[in-house]
């Protein structure tokens, strides 16, 4: 989700809101996917696009940010297939994201939205990003991998000074020793 809020906090809304005002292929319409492209080249995204959502809560594509010869853009007002409970978070002005999808045509992925909103607060779409859910297993492998070592440290770390305190005060833990003896004693000659 990180991704999605990094853009729009860096990104200016106002040539969206104006774009919006007239939803057409415009130039400013072929910069904005320009643009929109751009960022997902240089975050390796399967897709980067602007949504708006409109009166009755549905939300539809407005500028895919594919290249211009694109063969799988989506056409502007395209209805789109952001979840209600993503939506009401969005706009309430909280990012929001998909649980992994399994879309026979596009593979497994998942997606992530952060709200747009104008120069006066006012909320005016949604930026969405899908990233290919391999790429979220293999950070979460990595992740745990990187882990591994630090686990391990603390594993040791908590054991040594349990191994000092007993070394250094021998006789006062004796009868722990004498109790352990006695019980494993026991066990064997009920057993």
């Amino acid at each position: 989700m990180k991704l999605a809020q990094s853009y729009v906090n860096e990104m200016d809304a106002i040539p969206y809101a104006d774009f919006l005002k007239d939803p057409q292929e415009t130039e400013l319409y072929w910069n904005l996917r320009q643009e929109l492209d751009h960022y997902r080249t240089r975050i390796r995204a399967l897709y980067v696009y602007f949504v708006r959502i409109d009166e009755a809560n549905q939300p539809l594509l407005m500028i895919d940010g594919q290249p211009k010869n694109s063969d799988s853009a989506s056409p502007i007002n395209e209805v789109t297939d952001i979840p209600a409970e993503a939506v009401e978070r969005l706009l309430n002005g909280e990012m929001a994201s998909s649980p992994v999808i399994d879309n026979p045509q596009y593979g497994k992925y998942i997606s992530t939205y952060a709200p747009v909103k104008d120069e006066t607060g006012k909320f005016i779409g949604v930026l969405g990003i899908d990233t290919e859910a391999t790429a979220v297993d293999h950070i979460a492998d990595s992740v745990i991998e990187d882990s591994i070592p630090y686990f391990i440290g603390f594993i040791g770390l908590s054991c040594l000074p349990l191994s000092l305190l007993y070394g250094s005060f021998p006789g006062r833990f004796d009868h722990y020793g004498l109790s352990f003896s006695v019980r494993k004693h026991s066990i064997r000659q009920s057993g």
